[in-house]
């Protein structure tokens, strides 16, 4: 049984915790102990251990290599374009930073669209 002044030393969660918040708290911490408890109640003699509770597979495909989509169909709705990537205007409101983030390819964009 966990008492309020362990829950107080422990506080599992923020300072300042009101009496309420504790007394809660307590409450809880010894409802999951007692559930533990009533988990080392069962016989598991002979059970195998298990990670999960049904059977796992992977539904996953093999990953196997295999051609790219071509540059041109993948660009063709891009509104505007940098060599053979899509380009958008820039987010960040800090030129410095822009700077900093942006490929060398697309610095000497950043002024306009492209041409």
């Amino acid at each position: 049984m966990i008492s309020r002044e362990d829950v107080a030393h422990v506080r599992a969660g923020p300072p300042g915790l009101t009496d309420a918040e504790l007394e809660t708290m307590r409450e809880q911490l010894n409802a999951i102990l007692a559930h533990i408890d009533a988990l080392k109640a069962v016989d598991t003699t002979g059970i195998e251990p298990t990670s999960h509770a049904v059977p796992q597979f992977n539904v996953m495909r093999e990953d196997e290599p295999r051609p790219c989509f071509p540059v041109e169909e993948m660009l063709a709705n891009a509104p505007d374009r940098a060599a053979t990537s899509s380009a958008c205007r820039a987010l960040l409101k800090n030129e410095a930073t822009r700077a900093s983030i942006r490929p060398p390819a697309v610095q000497a964009w950043h002024a306009g669209p492209l041409q």
